[in-house]
């Protein structure tokens, strides 16, 4: 019996000869082929090999019992290798039974090859690259087909020698059967040879294909080479020497790809004849036409107008293009000349101008535009162009004219972002946003009305209002990832959305309380428990937690925290007056209705800084560093301070005994007062910041107006009008008091508004006056009015159109020349970036119009 146990053992541990044998019986199907001849393994207590047969059955016997893998591998499928597992118990069948199931490989792409010339493309190797990497070879007629490949993204691809491109190829998402179209390569081929004259090599000698770019320069020994020939009927040409004294010869080859023979060019003497060509060109306004370069294409021969336009050139016999260049502006084609030996040629007169057509239609054409009159980070310009049938949305490029069509039909608030990345605009409910780089216009719809959409200033973000029923919802779209995009309130709808700027908005949610929603943040309890609605300016304000009395809490424009209180203080509510006060910045300012009582607060810890009672009038200046203001002094007179920000106890008063006054700053450091009361007495009052001496000047003063900078009031003594810009003096301006100016202050890159100041005449649209304070004088300009500014240098322009005569043109503020003009078409002028613009619908004829772009940066 213990001999027995042992030969058994024996024979287990060699090919299970004792205990009960099974199977594993199963099945593998192929969709979409064969599953006959499948091979299969199974791997487990033994491990056995098949294939499947005709009906893709198999069957693996005389196997132990035990667990089992059983693995199928078909090629050509999409899943090549399938395995199951399956157990062997008391000798019997395997279960589960085994069933393993292919998909054939089904997609089909197809597609050709052709060459730009027509040439035979056949026998050349095309490559599928995607979740297996085939290839085949095209027929004659270019034509090539992959079939059976794996279903997914290939590349398809060909590479051939002696081509433009090299390799071309094309993406295709492989189901089913595809069409991949044309891969187009351009044929080239290679030129090499020898340039001689007199029988010896010539060096130096440029050789070129006229059309092309290939061009070659021969060696010591005359070599040349040319690559990338474009195949075909050619020209050849090789010259050296200046004109008249030249050596030449234009060789006719035709050029196959790849290698050609070699050439031989002989060059021989030009003979040394040569014409004139004459005529006139100037710019469109009085430029000097010196500046002007003229060419003749195809020679050596270049030039420039004299003083008056008129110009001599000196050109070899033949056709030529005769051309006129100046900076900033597109070259000009003065026309084809013939010229002959010996013989004077004519060309026409002509105007060089920067305007350039951009679009033609044949209907007539109106345009209005969106052109900053700032200074933007891009040279993108917004413009509708009306043909009559239809509203089309478009972009303008200030500096190519490139003109791109984005929207036709009912379309509204076009924007574009801080930096030119994104265009923006809206259709009934739907915002579209159109990137520059990429052409890609991405929609964003909702049934809830529309009510305003911003980008943020870094462009990562679409910030969207809507107006559902009974409130407002905002949404934060990540332009990078709009799926990550945000509604506020997450529920339901609010009753308040305020921007304080196009980077922060505050929501209300629930009744009381105000979110903060910026690009990278929100912040739930910015303001809480808030009584009536909450105010930027851009200071964020409310009153809070009002029981009998409220807070008044602060959150300053770049805070991210919550809103502070201000420290020992509390108001009814609408009980402060922010009105005349200047309630921006870090330290906005607040007046009690009831008492009187004024301060101002910082923003980012609520401290109070207390100012007199009854404050006016109180401006700070552009740096935020100083302020001036007016308050109630008693006895029916007005006190006048300047103090630092945040302001101090100790001010000393400037005055207490007059009766009002309107203040304001003219410069960081220079402040103004005007005072009231009884005519024959007030003064206009200049004061320097940090100093308690100002300086009073023209008594009697009745009226003024001031922009920025710019303070025009009258002067009884000689009832005329002067003005004062900046930190400059008094200057006398020849407008009397009987008509009232207009006035406005253009600023400059990188300047401030202190440079340039223009004063108008309504009742006369084309005199201006202009102050210098550069040259230190004021110039009576019969110009227009001054629509745009711009600086360029040392050269500081105007955009301006002349009323009544539809006139576009641009100046210089020192001198006042006239740089270029469009008569009775500029629809618009402005600034684009560092570019000056004027854009146009002209008629060419009773139906039909161009427009015109002119960009000008001096």
């Amino acid at each position: 019996m213990t001999k027995m146990r042992f030969t058994c053992l024996a024979l287990a541990l060699g090919l299970f000869a004792c205990g009960p044998a099974g199977k594993i019986t199963g099945r593998v199907t192929v969709e979409g082929g064969s599953s006959a001849g499948v091979a299969v393994f199974a791997y487990g207590a033994a491990s056995a090999a098949t294939v499947t047969n005709s009906e893709g059955a198999f069957t693996f016997a005389g196997l132990p019992d035990g667990e089992y893998v059983v693995r199928a591998t078909l090629r050509d499928a999409d899943v090549e290798e399938l395995s199951t597992a399956t157990t062997i118990s008391n000798g019997g069948t395997a279960a589960p039974e085994p069933v393993l199931a292919f998909k054939a490989s089904a997609a089909t792409v197809t597609g050709r090859v052709v060459f730009a010339d027509g040439s035979e493309a056949g026998n050349l190797s095309v490559i599928a690259t995607g979740p297996e990497t085939v290839g085949t070879r095209t027929e004659v007629n270019g034509s090539f087909t992959f079939s059976k490949i794996k279903n997914g993204a290939y590349v398809v691809s060909v590479e051939v020698r002696d081509t433009r491109e090299g390799r071309v190829g094309i993406g295709v998402a492989a189901d089913g059967t595809k069409d991949v179209g044309e891969l187009r390569l351009t044929p080239v081929g290679q030129l090499k040879g020898v340039a001689t004259f007199g029988g010896m090599p010539a060096a130096g000698v440029t050789v070129w294909v006229p059309g092309t770019s290939v061009s070659s320069v021969t060696d010591g020994v005359g070599a040349f080479s040319l690559v990338d020939v474009p195949t075909g009927n050619q020209t050849v040409i090789a010259k050296i020497g200046e004109e008249p004294f030249t050596r030449s010869i234009n060789a006719a080859v035709t050029v196959v790809r790849g290698v050609n023979p070699d050439l031989q060019l002989t060059l021989m003497d030009d003979p040394p004849k040569t014409g004139t060509i004459q005529g006139t060109i100037t710019f469109r306004g009085p430029r000097d036409p010196r500046n002007i370069q003229l060419s003749v294409l195809g020679t050596s021969v270049t030039g420039a107008p004299s003083a008056n336009g008129t110009y001599t050139l000196m050109a070899p016999v033949g056709e030529w293009e005769v051309i006129a260049t100046a900076p900033s502006h597109p070259k000009l084609s003065l026309g084809r000349v013939t010229v002959r030996e010996g013989q004077v040629t004519q060309l026409p007169g002509a105007q060089l101008s920067f305007y350039r057509t951009i679009f033609r239609s044949n209907a007539p054409m109106s345009v209005s535009t969106g052109f900053g009159l700032g200074f933007d980070n891009h040279a993108w310009g917004i413009t509708n162009i009306d043909d009559g049938s239809d509203n089309r949305l478009a972009l303008v490029h200030a500096i190519t004219g490139e003109l791109r069509f984005l929207a036709s039909g009912a379309y509204s608030s076009p924007i574009i972002s801080r930096n030119g990345k994104y265009a923006a605009w809206s259709a009934a409910n739907a915002v579209f946003v159109y990137e520059m780089a990429t052409g890609a216009i991405s929609v964003f719809n909702d049934v809830d009305p529309l009510s305003s959409f911003v980008f943020s200033t870094d462009e990562s973000t679409l910030f969207v209002v809507r107006n559902p029923m009974g409130g407002s919802t905002l949404r934060r779209i990540p332009l990078a990832n709009p799926m990550a995009a945000v509604t506020f309130p997450s529920t339901g709808v609010s009753t308040h959305i305020v921007s304080q700027s196009n980077d922060r908005f505050f929501v209300r949610e629930g009744s009381t309380d105000y979110r903060l929603v910026t690009p990278l943040i929100d912040l739930e309890d910015a303001f809480t428990n808030v009584t009536g609605t909450l105010n930027t300016t851009p200071t964020a304000w409310a009153y809070t937690d009002c029981a009998v009395t409220c807070q008044l809490k602060l959150l300053s424009p770049a805070s991210t925290m919550a809103a502070v209180a201000v420290s020992g203080f509390s108001v009814v509510n609408n009980g402060l007056n922010t009105s005349s006060l200047n309630a921006s910045g870090e330290y906005p300012c607040f007046k009690v209705v009831a008492s009187g009582v004024t301060f101002c607060a910082k923003a980012t810890d609520g401290t109070r800084y207390p100012l007199p009672n009854d404050v006016t009038t109180l401006r700070y200046n552009t740096t935020g560093t100083r302020m001036i203001y007016t308050y109630a002094a008693g006895g029916g007179v007005s006190g006048l301070r300047e103090d630092a920000v945040p302001p101090s106890a100790s001010t000393v008063d400037l005055d207490t005994s007059m009766n009002g006054w309107n203040v304001n700053w003219l410069s960081p450091t220079r402040a103004f007062g005007l005072e009231g009361g009884a005519a024959a007495g007030r003064k206009v009052r200049l004061v320097t910041a940090g100093t308690a001496a100002p300086v009073d000047t023209d008594t009697g003063t009745q009226a003024f107006n001031v922009v920025g900078p710019l303070l025009v009031y009258s002067q009884q003594s000689t009832s005329k009008w002067r003005a004062i810009l900046g930190d400059g003096p008094t200057r006398p301006l020849d407008i009397p008091l009987t008509q009232s100016p207009s006035l406005s202050a253009r600023a400059f890159q990188g300047d401030t508004l202190t440079r340039f100041g223009q004063v108008a005449v309504p009742s006369d649209s084309v005199v201006m006056h202009i102050i210098d304070e550069n040259a230190g004088m004021v110039r009576k300009l019969n110009e227009g009015r001054c629509s745009a500014s711009i600086r360029s240098g040392a050269m500081e322009l105007c955009v301006a159109s002349r009323p009544g005569s539809g006139t576009t043109y641009f100046f210089q503020y020192q001198g006042a020349a006239s740089f270029e003009y469009l008569d009775g078409s500029a629809s618009t002028v402005g600034i684009i970036g560092t570019q000056t613009v004027a854009l146009g619908a002209v008629a060419l004829s009773l139906d039909s119009r161009e427009l015109l772009l002119g960009s000008f940066s001096p």
